[in-house]
């Protein structure tokens, strides 16, 4: 006979052995900056270290924007763009968590800056985002359940808005320039979605989105 406190601590020995084991791996980074289009930008890897400790710099496991046989951890990067003389606004910061064998990340510079011809970067200033866009749905069966989502892959930006009785739509405040994803939402199923690009100053065209080819 088998008792069954032996059991229980036969099995709490497998968990905790399997947790040590899961806790022992380790992952690999690929880094991916991109711009709101999603073009690709000459940025290299400045700094990683584990937050969960005081070791030095990592950087001897990175290659460009890929790091490999890193422990399973919390880390912390710098980005800095290579065509920079003294990087400053365009640097990009932030924490990734390695628990898998690979990780992936995009990232995306946060403001807008350019480059002057001796490598030095100075601030883009487009002012707020004034007016308003608007759009039709064609083919949409009207109700009051009916919205847009609208979002930027590659910087996270989402604006919603209510779809009309009528299939008409409003924006009143322009998204920032970029490639975005629009989808047509109606009681609670995706009916329509399309790709659109928005330049700067933001287009003022109207949208027209017909869900009639959107796969059923």
């Amino acid at each position: 006979m088998i008792r069954k406190g032996l059991v229980l601590g036969v099995a709490e020995l497998l968990l905790v052995a399997l947790g040590q084991s899961n806790a022992a791996g380790t992952g690999s980074i690929q880094m991916v900056v991109v711009d709101p289009n999603g073009n690709p930008l000459p940025y290299v890897l400045t700094e990683l270290r584990n937050s969960d400790s005081k070791r030095s710099s990592l950087l001897t496991h990175c290659r460009t924007l890929t790091c490999t046989n890193l422990p399973f951890g919390t880390y912390q990067y710098i980005l800095a763009r290579s065509d920079v003389t003294n990087p400053g606004v365009s640097q990009i910061t932030g924490k990734i968590v390695v628990r898998l064998p690979e990780e992936h990340i995009t990232l995306t510079p946060r403001g807008d800056f350019g480059l002057l011809p001796n490598g030095v970067e100075t601030i883009i200033d487009y002012g707020p985002r004034q007016g308003e866009m608007s759009g039709r749905v064609v083919g949409l069966v009207p109700n009051t359940n009916s919205w847009i989502k609208l979002v930027n892959p590659f910087t996270e930006e989402l604006i919603e808005v209510s779809i009309h009785k009528d299939g008409m739509f409003r924006i009143l405040e322009p998204p920032y320039s970029g490639v975005y994803i629009m989808v047509v939402i109606s009681n609670g199923k995706i009916v329509g979605s399309q790709t659109i690009q928005f330049k700067d100053p933001a287009d003022r065209n109207p949208i027209l989105v017909d869900v009639t080819t959107h796969p059923k």
